[in-house]
């Protein structure tokens, strides 16, 4: 007898060779996101920089003290954002992987941008500055081998895992 099909075992190894498949695809698929969260990071922080500066431009140096750090979206720290929003952008942008506003007034390790004054940025480090007149705009960047990764020593007394920052 001539019958057409396939067999138990034929299906079974076809159907595991797509798990296989489907399964890389999903791994390399993780790293992308991440990699695409990244260069969203950078794009965002590079906008707060020319934004920032725009306001500097426009408006002076905003009256802060040399060592203030803050979360750019924090309700605690809307002097900034009120002064940025709506003239230099619609709304802050915040963090792909942000869980939110920062649950209090006081900044701490999480997935938002951050804004410093009084400190500098020489590309690997920051360095506290002798002037207000200096800052640094940074994130957290998930990927570990992106070229702009940095571990930023840690200025503020805390141990937060920042590692990209620009500044002027």
């Amino acid at each position: 007898m001539n019958q057409k099909g396939f067999t138990l075992i034929e299906l079974l190894v076809v159907i595991s060779v797509i798990g296989m498949l489907a399964s890389i695809i999903l791994v390399s698929l993780s790293g992308g996101r991440a990699k695409a969260r990244d260069a969203r990071r950078k794009v965002d922080v590079n906008q707060i920089q020319k934004a920032f500066e725009l306001m500097i431009s426009d408006n002076g140096w905003p009256p802060n003290d040399a060592g203030t750090w803050i979360h750019l979206n924090n309700p605690c720290s809307s002097g900034l954002t009120s002064t940025l929003v709506p003239k230099y952008f619609a709304s802050m942008p915040d963090d792909p992987l942000s869980p939110g506003l920062p649950p209090f007034c006081v900044a701490a390790d999480g997935y938002w941008y951050y804004f410093g004054i009084g400190y500098k940025y020489d590309g690997i480090n920051g360095v506290t500055a002798a002037s207000v007149d200096n800052y640094i705009i940074c994130s957290k960047l998930e990927n570990t081998a992106d070229q702009d990764y940095h571990i930023i020593g840690n200025l503020w007394g805390r141990g937060w895992t920042l590692n990209y920052c620009v500044g002027n």
